[in-house]
């Protein structure tokens, strides 16, 4: 075997070009060294030699045994052996290489998972050359394997990262970039393309923020300017095509030694924004020159609260000459002590950037004594190209005298509307004796499950008073059928039923706060379809009319009755509980019943 191998050497010395073994041994030693971020394992650190005699014995020259996992004597000899490691997926491949390198003198390096001895794959790297005689017929195979698995892991966990990268930057409305020292860009969202064309897209070096073609970048630019002073820096730059104007925000992306390898770049469009800040402008200027003329009390104050200008009419309400004479008098001789307090808790909250009301109202003391109630709105403005804050005065003084009048007004109305339905109840209920108090129980009933419904304060005072009167339409009906003690004819039931009709007439032309007529129109209505006057289903019955009609059911059978003694509450209830979701609302029944059977709700006498 040595004498065999030392004739190896010897024809290696004349055919394999000198340049092409060192190549293959600089390659190699390029590959170890890349290892050492890969960390791998000391045996393997160096590569794996191995030579094909292209028939069917391959020797290695290393320790592949244990890079693969296997003992010394169960590791492949044979070419076949070898490549019956490789996976399937990639045998093919790596055939067809081998075979190209053996036709040509194109290099060969492959990269090709590799199976080990408990079945798991590796991936190595394998570079070969070939060995030929004098006339250049292939005489032998030189080949070189490094374990490149770890790298393939970094490589395959760098790809993901980047693809959530740039779906990340995918998701940016604004263009984003990152480019090297020469502006190539490395990375980019690719927004705001409708700005660029192919042709200045495929140009690089780039400058995205003035969109210059090659080495002419604008003498401001904002990567430059970053890879000089080694900070992040902030500029708006004009796009030297589209006249489009660009807020350019450029950030160092230092290196492993501390300088600024990359520079990501953060483009907006703020063109809109600045012929907006200039019409805000144009608009301010008109603003202010109609100011003088407003029928309302207008200040503009500073941060610190200095007065920079009030009109004539601010200066009316306070009852001062002019803004000298207002701004010397102390707020606290300006306000009441009330409004003064609220002033300085404003300011002290303003001054904490706490969130602060832009509409309140104070009372302020004029220069004669009087006192003054105003509301006030108070916003942030540009005054002079810089934050001031607006405030607007309103005098409400004689607005909130006429609306106390208007509320004093309103209750005696509602204290005689009150009187009047209370009136209509008593004349119903002494024509039927024997339902006397029943529209008041109702009443209370109704109102009870209106409020354990958490229906509004208003909604439950409508109930109350469409209760009250319910059942006024039995003023319409002869007080012998009323009071008859025993079981009605069907058309005397049917005189009883227009009651409901009776009373919507009765009521329908008086203005009430709430839909009174139509409530007692529908108390008698029941979801399927089987009450009267109208038969009305489901939701075309008035929330109101429903919960009324749960109520009038329970007091009628609570009650006595000439034709029949009281039932009692539990048979009341267990009627309703019947009927849930068929005759009555289902929400308004369950209300009801735990008023009686957890809250301990009782009917009056």
């Amino acid at each position: 075997m040595p004498m065999k191998l030392k004739s190896r050497v010897r024809t290696t010395k004349v055919d394999v070009s000198a340049s092409e073994i060192a190549r293959l041994k600089i390659d190699l030693e390029q590959e170890r060294v890349k290892g050492q971020r890969y960390r791998l394992a000391a045996e393997s650190a160096a590569n794996l030699i191995y030579e094909w005699d292209l028939g069917s014995r391959v020797e290695w020259l290393g320790h592949v045994d244990e890079l693969l996992g296997y003992q010394p004597n169960e590791i492949p000899r044979t070419w076949e052996g070898y490549t019956s490691l490789l996976h399937n997926e990639d045998r093919e491949r790596v055939l067809a290489a081998v075979d190209n390198r053996l036709k040509s003198e194109e290099p060969y390096c492959v990269e090709s998972r590799v199976r080990r001895k408990d079945g798991t794959y590796l991936y190595w790297q394998d570079r070969g050359t070939v060995v030929r005689d004098e006339s250049g017929k292939p005489v032998k195979w030189l080949g070189a394997v490094s374990d490149i698995t770890e790298r393939k892991r970094t490589e395959e966990a760098l790809r993901k990262t980047t693809a959530q990268l740039e779906n990340t930057l995918a998701a940016i409305d604004d263009l984003v970039t990152v480019q090297d020292r020469n502006l190539h860009v490395v990375l980019s969202n690719w927004h705001g393309r409708e700005h660029i064309t192919e042709e200045e897209r495929r140009s690089e070096p780039y400058c995205y923020a003035c969109y210059m073609r090659r080495n002419k970048p604008c003498e401001l630019c904002p990567t430059l300017e970053v890879f000089r002073i080694g900070h992040a820096v902030t500029m708006e730059v004009k796009n030297l095509y589209t006249g489009k104007i660009l807020e350019v925000s450029a950030y160092p992306v230092p290196g492993v030694l501390g300088n600024v390898e990359f520079v990501t770049e953060h483009v907006r469009d703020i063109t809109e924004r600045k012929q907006a800040e200039g019409a805000l402008r144009r608009a301010e200027e008109n603003f202010r020159r109609s100011l003088d003329s407003s029928p309302l009390g207008i200040s503009i104050v500073s941060a610190e609260g200095e007065m920079l200008y009030v009109n004539q009419a601010m200066l009316d309400l306070y009852g001062y000459d002019d803004i000298d004479e207002l701004q010397s008098t102390p707020i606290s001789k300006r306000y009441t002590a009330a409004s003064y307090a609220e002033y300085q808790a404003r300011k002290k909250k303003r001054m904490a950037e706490g969130d602060v009301p832009s509409e309140y109202e104070i009372d302020i003391i004029r220069k004669t004594g009087e006192i003054r109630h105003l509301q006030v709105f108070r916003k942030e403005i540009i005054w002079d190209d810089q934050k001031r804050f607006q405030a607007i005065y309103h005098d409400m003084t004689d607005q909130n005298r006429a609306e106390a009048k208007l509320h004093a007004t309103l209750l005696g109305l509602r204290k005689a509307l009150g009187g009047i339905i209370q009136v209509l109840s008593a004349a119903s209920e002494f024509r039927d004796p024997y339902t006397a108090g029943h529209q008041r129980r109702v009443a209370d009933l109704a109102r009870a499950i209106a409020q354990e419904l958490a229906l509004s304060p208003d909604q439950v005072e409508g109930i109350r008073v469409a209760g009250v009167v319910h059942d006024i339409g039995k003023l319409g009906i002869p007080a012998e059928i009323l009071s008859k003690p025993t079981r009605l004819s069907k058309l005397e039931f049917s005189l009883i039923q227009s009651h409901a009709q009776i009373g919507h007439d009765i009521l329908r032309d008086i203005e009430f706060s709430w839909p009174i007529a139509q409530i007692i129109l529908q108390h008698h209505e029941r979801l399927d379809g089987s009450g009267y006057p109208q038969g009305l289903k489901g939701d075309d019955i008035l929330f109101e009319s429903r919960i009324l009609a749960v109520s009038d059911v329970i007091e009628a059978m609570a009650s006595h009755r000439p034709y029949r003694p009281a039932l009692g509450i539990e048979a009341a209830l267990k009627e309703i509980e019947a009927g849930k979701g068929v005759l009555y609302d289902p929400a308004v029944v369950s209300a009801c019943l735990k008023l009686f059977r957890e809250k301990g709700y009782a009917m009056k006498k």
